[in-house]
């Protein structure tokens, strides 16, 4: 819908990506192949991450599996400081991803999960997403990845005349969980660097039809198989995220094999 030269998006404008992660032929697909840096949990180095992180956008760190998740997060706040309070209830320092029987959330199901950027529809997301690997589906259940510096290659470089208006604090009015905010589609990330806040799902969003067209093709690109990265999580990886520059969801699996993710949030020093 046109409102004055402002389009409004609604609910099904983000269905139509949740059908088509959900076909056969998407979660059959086999995605691109990346080189993603890979540390030993014993030679971990926060300058490498974090300069893979900003240019990349990913990284993984390999612990063995048999390492309680305490250490594992006690390693990452050495990266990254403390974690930023997990946003659900019980505000604690990390959530568990698993298929849970009538869950209301994408996260806890067995579907297959839009690409999306974590609590994109907060007024402010967390920079860092770690996801620790403790138990794997041996079907399905892959990492889908697709990172942001791809998109401003293919997307925004022939749009250099819109990137201003793309960084706007109005460029985005969304309504979704947590009520309406004002936010840009794009963001800085250091001097050098733009990244993006890409939701999975809301409830409706307002924006003029300029913005809407970056905005349609940004989604089109990163729910193409042809444009991922597929990686399926040993136990013991921890695969962290730079939530604006690179973005994640996952294929389904079959809901009598378990698949158990830990996620912890932080910010990022540079």
């Amino acid at each position: 819908m046109n409102t004055g030269g402002l389009m409004q998006v609604g609910e099904q404008f983000f269905y139509n990506y949740y059908q088509k992660v959900n076909t056969q032929s998407y979660n059959e697909s086999i995605g691109l192949s990346q080189n993603i840096l890979n540390l030993d949990s014993r030679e971990i180095d926060s300058g490498l991450i974090t300069e893979a992180l900003l240019k990349d956008g990913l990284a993984l760190i390999s612990f063995t599996p048999s390492t309680p998740y305490h250490e594992v997060l006690d390693q990452l706040k050495k990266i990254f400081g403390e974690c930023i309070p997990d946003s659900g209830i019980k505000q604690s320092e990390y959530s568990v991803i698993e298929y849970q029987e009538n869950s209301k959330y994408f996260a806890n199901s067995a579907i297959s999960q839009p690409i999306h950027s974590d609590d994109a529809h907060t007024s402010c997301p967390p920079e860092v997403i770690s996801l620790y690997c403790e138990s794997q589906s041996t079907h399905g259940g892959l990492s889908t990845l697709c990172l942001f510096k791809d998109i401003y290659k293919k997307i925004l470089v022939p749009r250099m005349n819109q990137i201003e208006s793309l960084l706007k604090e109005d460029c985005l009015k969304i309504n979704g969980m947590k009520g309406e905010l004002l936010r840009p589609l794009l963001v800085r990330r250091g001097p050098y660097h733009f990244g993006c806040y890409l939701p999975s799902i809301l409830y409706s969003m307002e924006l003029s039809s300029e913005s809407f067209n970056v905005f349609k093709e940004i989604m089109n690109f990163v729910h193409n198989p042809q444009n991922q990265i597929r990686i399926k999580l040993k136990p013991g990886q921890v695969l962290l995220l730079e939530n604006s520059r690179a973005y994640h969801g996952r294929t389904t699996f079959p809901t009598s094999e378990q698949r158990r993710m830990l996620r912890a949030c932080f910010n990022l020093k540079v």
